[in-house]
C-alpha cells in the first residue's frame, strides 16, 4: 500500500489521498465494506455486455479509474490530526502526513471505509477473482495494482454530496435513489408504525400491499407539504440545489413532521380500506372500457405519488387557511370519514373520473395530482357540502377540475 498525492478539498472540508495497492488487498477490504454504506446501490444488472468486456480487460491487467473511498464516520473521532486546521492552513506538514497515513492504514485494518464511487467496478473485480480462481491465475490477478482515492474528515453531508457529484459513470444513480440519500435521516429513529413498510431503491422490491409505500413517494408527499404544491421533486430542481454545498448543510427539514405525515396518510388508507367492503374495480360493473385503470383496489389506488403529493399539498393549504392547526389535527377527520352511498359505486366512479381526466391531459401525472388535491380539498374543508363524504368529494372535485382546467 503506497500513499501519495495528498490534496485539500476546501469545498467539503476534507482531505484526499491517492493510495495504490494490489487487487488482492482491495478485494479483502471490499468483502467487508460493501456491507457498510446504507446509501449504496445494489448490484447493477443492466449493460451486462459492457461489464463482461471490462471483466475480460481486467483479467488481462488493464488499468481502471481510481475507486473513491472515505473513512467511515465511526473513526472520525479517532483521527490524530486536526483536519480542519490543515484545510484552513492550506498545506500539510510532514509529521501530519505520516500520522494520517497511519490513520488510513488503521481504517483498512478495521474495514472502516465506505465506497463513494466504484461499487460496480468492485463487483466486477470480485467476479474477475472468481474467474481467476477457476483458471488457476488467482495469484497473478491478485498482484495487479489498482488505485484508490480516499477522503478523510468528511461530515455526513460531505459524504452524501460527494456520492451524488461523483456518480457520473456508465450506470448513473437513479433520481429516486438520489432523493432517498438526501432524506436519509428521516428513518433513523424508527418512529413509524409497525404496519408501515417503506420500500427503498436498494431493496429491489415492489411497493405492493396495504401500508407499503415507495420511500421516494413519501418524500414527494412531504416535499409537497412543505412547498404547498402537489408537484414531485424534479431532477432540475435537485441539480440546481446541489450546485451549492450549503444545500446539504442547511437542508434541515423536520423529521418528526415527515414521520407524522406518513403515519397520518397510512391511517387514511386503512380507514378507506375498512370502509370499502373489500372493493376492487370491475370495468363491466362500472360500465367502462378502461384498459388500464389508475388503481384496482384501495392500496393500488392511493399508494401512489399522485394522491400522496396531493394530500401533502392540501394539508399545507388547510393549515394556511386556518382550517386545521397542524398535521395531527386531521386525524379526527379521518376517523369520521364515511361513504353516503355504496362504497363500490363511489370507488368505481373515482377510477372512471381519473381515466376521463387522463385522456385529454398533456401531462397525465400532473393532471391527476391536481384532481386528487381538489378531492382532498372538498373532503377535509368544512366549507364544502362534501366535507368528510367519500362519495360526494370525488364528484365535487371533478366539477371543480373541469371548470378550472378544461373550460
Amino acid at each position: 500500500m503506497n500513499f501519495y498525492g495528498w490534496l485539500i478539498d476546501k469545498k467539503i472540508i476534507g482531505l484526499n489521498v491517492t493510495v495504490s495497492m494490489s487487487i488482492g488487498e482491495y478485494l479483502d477490504l471490499a468483502s467487508e465494506i460493501t456491507k457498510l454504506n446504507v446509501f449504496q446501490r445494489r448490484k447493477v444488472r443492466a449493460h451486462d455486455r459492457v461489464y463482461e468486456l471490462l471483466r475480460k480487460d481486467l483479467l488481462q491487467g488493464c488499468v481502471i479509474p481510481p475507486i473513491t473511498l472515505a473513512v467511515s464516520d465511526k473513526m472520525s473521532d479517532e483521527c490524530p490530526i486536526n483536519i480542519n486546521r490543515i484545510v484552513e492552513r492550506g498545506s500539510l506538514l510532514e509529521e501530519e502526513e505520516r500520522g494520517l497515513n497511519d490513520y488510513v492504514e488503521e481504517a483498512f485494518r478495521r474495514y472502516q471505509l465506505i465506497i463513494l464511487d466504484g461499487l460496480q467496478r468492485t463487483f466486477t473485480l470480485q467476479q474477475c477473482l472468481t474467474t481467476a480462481q477457476e483458471n488457476d491465475t488467482e495469484a497473478e490477478f491478485s498482484d495487479f495494482t489498482i488505485r484508490t482515492e480516499i477522503y478523510l474528515g468528511l461530515s455526513k453531508s460531505g459524504i452524501l454530496y460527494r456520492m451524488l457529484t461523483l456518480n457520473t459513470g456508465q450506470t448513473p444513480m437513479s433520481f429516486r435513489h438520489q432523493i432517498e440519500i438526501l432524506f436519509h435521516d428521516f428513518l433513523e429513529d424508527g418512529a413509524l408504525a409497525e404496519d408501515i413498510r417503506l420500500v427503498k431503491e436498494v431493496d429491489a422490491a415492489h411497493a405492493r400491499g396495504l401500508g407499503v409505500y415507495k420511500y421516494s413517494d413519501t418524500i414527494d408527499m412531504y416535499h409537497a407539504f412543505t412547498i404547498g404544491s402537489p408537484k414531485a421533486i424534479d431532477r432540475s430542481a435537485l441539480v440546481d440545489k446541489l450546485k451549492e454545498m450549503e444545500f446539504l448543510e442547511s437542508y434541515r427539514t423536520d423529521q418528526a413532521s415527515y414521520q407524522q405525515l406518513v403515519v397520518l396518510y397510512n391511517s387514511l388508507i386503512h380507514r378507506l380500506d375498512n370502509l370499502s367492503c373489500d372493493w376492487s374495480f370491475d370495468k363491466e360493473r362500472a360500465a367502462s372500457e378502461i384498459e388500464r385503470p389508475f388503481g384496482t383496489n384501495i392500496d393500488s389506488l392511493f399508494s401512489k405519488s399522485q394522491p400522496m403529493t396531493a394530500f401533502g399539498a392540501e394539508l399545507n393549504r388547510l393549515i394556511k387557511l386556518g382550517k386545521i392547526e397542524d398535521v395531527s389535527s386531521i386525524s379526527s377527520m379521518i376517523d369520521n370519514l364515511r361513504f353516503t352511498i355504496n362504497p363500490t359505486t363511489s370507488l368505481d366512479q373515482l377510477v372512471v373520473i381519473l381515466d376521463e381526466i387522463a385522456r385529454p391531459a398533456k401531462r397525465i401525472g400532473d393532471a391527476q395530482r391536481e384532481y386528487f388535491r381538489l378531492g382532498f380539498r372538498t373532503l377535509f374543508n368544512d366549507d364544502f357540502d362534501s366535507y368528510l363524504d367519500l362519495s360526494e368529494a370525488w364528484l365535487k372535485a371533478q366539477d371543480m377540475y373541469n371548470s378550472m382546467f378544461l373550460s
